[in-house]
């Protein structure tokens, strides 16, 4: 006899899984008021005034649109708010994680020895057909999932409102 069990499931919300910031961070390199040059962390204590809300992406295009094999999320569709105290939208759009799947298979045989007894050998494999299924999860690699926000390779410091149009994510390319 011949079973076999396979699991296709489409992949999750990213969004609901994981921060829906994607753990927004990174640093900016300002003038304060009196013009003197600081490092600040991209954070909502800094850009919002309080540490109760996520401080959220603005988006530029799709984020769905993924650009390349096995990446899920356009990381370049996302930017720093440029206005202190402004935050970016809360409902992100749907982007899905990658696929589940899994191929499980059993054969089984039954031998007759003697009057009511019977040996039964069984060989079973599990995803047999060797589908690696990627992963998208914070304790995988939870540096591929954040947004790392600079503007230090600008050079010089720069007023608070240059900083934030000017800062780059620096993991665009890799989620």
């Amino acid at each position: 006899m011949i079973s076999g069990i396979a699991t296709i499931q489409s992949g999750p919300n990213l969004y609901a899984t994981n921060n829906p910031d994607f753990p927004l961070t990174g640093q900016l390199d300002v003038l304060t008021s009196g013009g003197q040059p600081a490092t600040i962390p991209v954070s909502s204590q800094e850009l919002l005034g309080a540490p109760d809300v996520y401080l959220m992406p603005m988006m530029t295009c799709n984020p769905g649109i993924s650009n390349g094999s096995h990446h899920c999320v356009n990381g370049s569709c996302s930017a720093l708010p440029t206005t202190l105290g402004i935050n970016g939208p809360y409902r992100e759009p749907y982007l899905r994680g990658p696929a589940y799947t899994d191929s499980d298979l059993a054969l089984q045989k039954s031998f007759g020895v003697g009057e009511g007894r019977n040996i039964l050998v069984r060989y079973s494999a599990f995803n047999f057909l060797n589908h690696a299924n990627t992963t998208f999860s914070s304790s995988v690699a939870p540096n591929k999932i954040t947004l790392n926000y600079t503007n230090l390779s600008q050079g010089a410091a720069q007023p608070v409102s240059a900083a934030l149009a000017d800062a780059t994510n620096a993991n665009a390319g890799v989620f």
